[in-house]
């Protein structure tokens, strides 16, 4: 396969009225273009391992850590609830009377020394209700696998066209999130983190859900270890872009497709492109 140059990609209207084959040096000899696509079954994907609740055990002696360490502090505070998920866990911590909240965020070092933890994030005040949150790592966090996302309530009730499976709340409910309604989606964070993991399940959630003829990416991957595996996908608009030479190019023409269609839009007096379609 060659890869396309700027000058050689092609401008296609926004609506196909019938398939159109994309060049043939992007395609893959063995896809028939012309046949109907057939989106993949969930069966591809593997199922989800037995879920297993936080030992009760495991979350009474975090949560006495928690109350100690603050008193050793000569910090009022009790912890009447916690909330377990299947990574971390969420400890509610009641503030005694006159106990600054800012108090308790300056220890999260401490407490994360006393309880042995990687990482500590402390949400003040949790929303809605009278407490601090102390989120700590769970000592055995599951595995949540794209496919319970996508078999769950909240995937099958979804209409969004491009909806993004996330994955699972701190407290164990399911995420399903509709990429329309982001201006923009920033995945950062830490070596390990699951940044690759993350922009993996949301790409597979969106080639489940929409054909080629639907739906066209640009996946640009310098390190040329993530987004590779992609290669041969019929949804590329071009190969998987891995010299960095090449990213400015593609950027400056998706840059320049973006600016066609809200030119495109703007004469059709629609917002987005579920307008311009109805239209």
């Amino acid at each position: 396969m060659k890869f396309l140059k700027p000058a050689d990609w092609q401008q296609e209207p926004l609506i196909r009225t019938a398939p159109v084959a994309p060049p043939t040096e992007i395609a893959d000899p063995e896809i028939d273009r012309d046949a109907r696509w057939v989106l993949p079954p969930i069966d591809l994907l593997h199922p989800s391992p037995p879920a297993t609740d936080v030992p009760d055990t495991e979350i009474n002696a975090k949560a006495n850590v928690i109350a100690d360490t603050l008193g050793s502090f000569n910090i009022e505070a009790t912890v009447p609830e916690a909330i377990p998920g299947p990574v971390v866990t969420q400890y509610l911590v009641r503030p005694g009377a006159g106990v600054k909240v800012a108090r308790i965020t300056a220890l999260v070092n401490d407490l994360a020394l006393k309880l042995a933890a990687r990482s500590i994030r402390i949400e003040a005040p949790v929303p809605g209700r009278p407490y601090l949150g102390i989120e700590l790592p769970n000592d055995d966090p599951l595995v949540v696998r794209v496919r319970e996302v996508m078999e769950s309530e909240a995937w099958v009730a979804s209409n969004d066209k491009l909806k993004i499976a996330l994955g699972k709340d701190v407290a164990g409910a399911v995420r399903v999130v509709d990429l329309t309604a982001m201006p923009h989606l920033l995945i950062a964070g830490a070596t390990g983190s699951g940044k690759s993991v993350c922009l993996t399940s949301i790409i597979t959630g969106l080639l489940s859900q929409a054909t080629p003829d639907e739906l066209q990416l640009v996946l640009i991957d310098p390190k040329m270890v993530e987004l590779v595996t992609f290669e041969g996908v019929p949804h590329l608009r071009m190969n998987v872009v891995t010299d960095v030479a090449d990213v400015v190019p593609v950027l400056d023409w998706v840059s320049r497709e973006m600016a066609r269609r809200y030119r495109i839009f703007n004469k059709a007096s629609a917002r987005n492109i579920s307008t311009y379609n109805a239209k």
